[in-house]
């Protein structure tokens, strides 16, 4: 030891005596080491409805010194994002500011963005033959949030039966098919629509 600070956690000290080095003790010596800083990155994160956003940040967040003792963080929602998260699950589409937070030293923080996307879309819909499911869909569907370009989702069949009856966008066989609603911000926020034919 020496006099040199030891890194935070738990240690073994032999203490000897100065006057002779066969008398001697073994102690536990537990080293606390405040946190110095948190660091997410990523910082901004796609989610969907029902997400636990503490579950979605955790892999990214970096609490420094790496043998800080007390590596434990907590998320702060502002009151505009409150409605939004509640008990850390996202349940309202948008996009909000929110801090992680050590619990060490609540001086610590990061901002991140979450943004939290949500398909609004009929369980089904029903087509005359030869006529554009796809612009029958479209005209049902909204996804919050819309992205800079203002794209906001995809239509793709959901099956390879699916994929045949539908020909340039248009209905081409008589049945029950099934298109899927992706959102282009956040692709695992997905619809299934079954389209009738008739």
């Amino acid at each position: 030891v020496n006099e040199v600070a030891m890194l935070g956690g738990t240690h073994k000290v032999k203490i000897v005596s100065d006057a002779d080095t066969a008398i001697y003790t073994t102690i536990i010596v537990e080293v606390y080491a405040p946190v110095e800083s948190v660091v997410v990155r990523p910082n901004t994160f796609q989610a969907a409805l029902g997400d636990n956003i503490l579950d979605l940040v955790t892999p990214s967040v970096h609490i420094f010194p790496n043998d800080a003792t007390n590596k434990e963080f907590s998320l702060l929602i502002p009151s505009e994002a409150s409605d939004a998260i509640v008990d850390n699950v996202a349940v309202a589409s948008g996009e909000y500011e929110i801090l992680v937070v050590s619990l060490d030293n609540i001086e610590y923080t990061q901002q991140i963005t979450v943004i939290i996307t949500e398909i609004t879309a009929p369980e089904s819909i029903d087509v005359d033959i030869n006529t554009n499911a796809y612009d029958v869909l479209r005209k049902q569907v909204t996804v919050i949030p819309v992205n800079e370009a203002g794209e906001t989702y995809t239509i793709t069949p959901a099956d390879e039966e699916s994929r045949l009856a539908f020909v340039d966008e248009i209905a081409v066989k008589n049945g029950t098919f099934r298109l899927v609603v992706t959102a282009v911000l956040n692709p695992k926020v997905t619809a299934v629509v079954t389209v009738n034919v008739s």
